[in-house]
């Protein structure tokens, strides 16, 4: 082993515990191939494989350790594990002393579910992916060095009801005690939050308790309502949480989100912030996100399946998927005809963006406030129109966009039409490609570079000075225009696209509980992290036979010049 070589540690707050019919026995997840917060992968086959077996030097000692902390006995011992699919798991046997019980009683209640492995690298390579961290390594090969228990979700709430549920934790507070000053940094860290937990007043509730109910959730968000001045208080207020200075006002994010590690610093963001952010978002007419047809994802579920119609031509007995309307004579029986049916699923992702705030913009909690408002929005904006109308999205992990959808008809460009044009005829073509219906809801979207050449266009119309029209947008053939930043430069597929927008269908989890906030450090900068499950997708999945023959979709973008 190169001694000189880093070793990597990979935190997995969210495993579920599951216990053995054994006594002390507890099954434990200790590592996936998802993405960790700090952008590395560990590649499915890194751990063993047919021609590398790295657990097999840990199998000799495989002992389960307390926060990575070598200068105490462990708590118990790894009976088994194995990777399949590019997840660790194994069995622990619990050790039979006073501090390895006591982790063992609040791993079997559930009041602490983390664990974490350290390993060394043997081979990987640089992350690749316009969604990858800078940073980021994908490891193909590692060695197992050791797994510990970690004090992660510690919050405050969860571990103040096990001592009023009766648990002695007198063991544990002794380490966090002593290791909160004398410990190794990262053993400080989770110590911290441990004393933090440890001495906070028992509650009735929590936040971070998993049997609380979705209406309880949403009541104490409701609560929050107007103790926080502005956003920017709130965000300040989860920095200082941060360095062991919790706001009484401030808390936990549900721990089926995923989103309860106390070195994220991962709060519920209250209701009314969320509902700020996102209805910037629904109300700005200048982007497509306002026009689409919106669905809420239910609490408790990440996929909703929406019922539609499979409608692929126009003629009698097909609109509607097979709705028929038609005159009869007397005493004519006319055969029911039954209406073909479909659905669309959402599988809502998440969609995580942050934001590097420095020292001086959070000294300034009313500039702070106003900048993020419009900083989140407008990130959020831009990465769902990428997705949305662009070849980016690919419907696998992201939502399906416009330009990759099955229902698409594209526009060819007129006979000897130069490269890297745009002409009125391209235009009226296009609208002629929509059903009639379509074009009566019908939105254009236009690069940046495309709307350089419509600016001339006599068929585009603006608004008057001073005009009180509600989006100020230009307009072709009378339906706005809507120009973004996400399509590619003129003469590229998908520089231009007409959509009606009835037929694209984007879902959400509710606002009230969708977003939480996450506090990382680097240096001396501030990353706040939002996160917000969301899916897009085409309502329609087959062009239509018009009753005149020709092919019209919902989605037309003009083909490559």
């Amino acid at each position: 082993m190169n001694k000189s070589a880093k070793i990597y540690t990979r935190l997995l707050a969210e495993t579920s515990p599951e216990a053995e019919a054994d006594d002390r026995v507890i099954r434990f997840t200790f590592s996936t191939d998802q993405e960790a917060l700090d952008g590395h992968r560990i590649l499915a086959g890194a751990w063993k494989s047919k021609d590398h077996d790295g657990l097999k030097d840990f199998k000799r000692n495989a002992i389960f350790g307390w926060a990575h902390d070598m200068t105490r006995p462990p708590i118990g011992r790894v009976i088994s594990i194995d990777e399949r699919n590019g997840v660790l798991s194994g069995a622990v046997k619990f050790a039979e002393y006073d501090f390895a019980d006591e982790i063992y009683r609040l791993f079997r209640k559930g009041f602490i579910r983390g664990a974490s492995v350290s390993w060394f690298p043997i081979a990987y390579k640089q992350a690749r992916g316009p969604d990858r961290e800078p940073g980021a390594l994908d490891f193909s090969r590692v060695r197992l060095l050791e797994i510990s228990a970690v004090p992660v979700p510690a919050d405050p709430n969860a571990l103040a009801e096990a001592r009023g549920a009766g648990l002695n934790l007198s063991a544990v507070s002794a380490w966090a005690q002593n290791a909160a000053t004398k410990g190794k940094p990262a053993q400080r860290q989770y110590a911290r939050s441990l004393v933090s937990a440890l001495t906070a007043p028992v509650r009735k509730t929590s936040m971070a308790n998993e049997a609380r109910t979705i209406e309880e959730r949403r009541a104490h968000a409701a609560e929050l309502r107007g103790t926080f001045q502005n956003f920017g208080e709130y965000v300040r207020a989860v920095v200082e949480a941060r360095h062991d200075r919790p706001d009484p006002r401030l808390s936990r994010a549900p721990t089926g989100a995923g989103e309860t590690s106390p070195t994220a610093g991962g709060f519920l963001v209250p209701e009314a912030f969320s509902d700020v952010i996102l209805t910037t978002l629904y109300e700005d007419r200048t982007s497509i996100l306002s026009y689409l047809q919106r669905f809420n994802i239910p609490e408790g579920s990440n996929t909703l399946r929406v019922p539609g119609v499979d409608e692929t031509s126009r003629a009698n007995g097909y609109r509607w998927g097979g709705v028929l309307a038609d005159f009869v004579d007397e005493g004519t029986v006319e055969a029911p005809e039954f209406p073909r049916y479909k659905s669309t699923q959402f599988a809502a992702e998440k969609l995580i963006g942050y934001v590097v705030l420095t020292n001086e913009l959070m000294a300034d909690v009313e500039n702070l406030d106003t900048f993020l408002r419009r900083a989140i929005a407008d990130e959020l904006r831009y990465k769902l129109e990428q997705y949305i109308l662009s070849s980016a999205g690919t419907g696998a992990g992201r939502p399906l966009s416009v330009l990759n959808s099955p229902a698409l008809v594209t526009v060819a460009k007129t006979s000897a039409q130069a490269s890297g044009t745009l002409t009125e005829l391209n235009l009226r073509t296009m609208l002629y490609a929509l059903p009639a219906p379509s074009r009566r809801r019908a939105i254009w979207a236009a690069s940046e570079s495309a709307m350089e050449l419509v600016g001339n266009f006599e068929a585009v119309t603006r608004p008057a000075s001073g005009s009180t029209n509600p989006d100020d947008l230009p307009r072709i053939k009378g339906r706005p225009v809507i120009e973004t930043d996400v399509l590619p430069a003129v003469g590229t597929p998908g520089d231009v696209l007409l959509i009606d927008p009835a037929w694209y269908g984007f879902a959400s989890k509710p606002m009230a509980s969708a977003l939480s906030a996450h506090v990382l450090f680097t240096s001396d900068q501030a990353v706040l992290r939002v996160t917000w499950r969301c899916d897009g997708r085409p309502l329609v999945s087959a062009p239509i036979a018009a009753t005149d023959g020709a092919s019209r979709s919902a989605f037309v973008p003009l083909a490559a010049r």
